[in-house]
């Protein structure tokens, strides 16, 4: 049966049938694609994103933790500059804890897992330095404290905040 022996109405129906099926057929694979597409967002939005910006917002946190001890050390001799400054501290510190139990909550990965360890691990030892910097201001001990600033708080500071841009990355 050839289809030249078929009636032309016959024709134009198989013809019509094949277009819509083929029509059929794209609308599929551009609604799947679609949905691939809407999922890479999510990911991207509720996910990536959010979590570059919690390291963001924990990077400037400890900024400010960092301007903070300066000011105290630069204001030592007013006890309410130091008082101010240490408060500061201790609330930006709170703050960076409440984003690292959030960014934790957000890992999916291995990986991810790995370098939020070592950002913690990082963190601890930032932490311990910058409340030995806090005591010494405390204490009374402006001089030694501006000297722990600037040569003992610094390398754990920096290696917190390269762990953190890691993870952001």
């Amino acid at each position: 049966m050839k289809i030249s022996n078929l009636k032309i109405g016959t024709r134009l129906g198989l013809g019509f049938g094949i277009v819509v099926l083929l029509l059929a057929a794209v609308a599929f694979i551009a609604v799947s694609r679609i949905n691939m597409l809407n999922q890479a967002t999510d990911r991207i939005l509720n996910d990536r994103f959010a979590k570059v910006s919690i390291t963001k917002q924990m990077q400037s946190e400890v900024n400010l933790q960092a301007r903070y001890l300066r000011n105290a050390v630069i204001g030592a001799n007013d006890p309410a500059e130091v008082s101010l400054s240490v408060t500061k501290v201790a609330e930006s510190s709170k703050k960076n804890v409440e984003l690292t139990n959030k960014l934790e909550k957000m890992l999916n990965t291995p990986k991810g897992m790995e370098l939020f360890k070592n950002m913690t691990d990082r963190r601890e030892l930032y932490r311990n330095a910058r409340d030995q910097a806090v005591k010494l201001l405390q204490d009374g001990h402006a001089e030694q404290a501006g000297k722990f600033v600037l040569k003992d708080l610094r390398p754990p500071q920096n290696a917190f905040f390269d762990s953190i841009i890691v993870m952001a990355d």
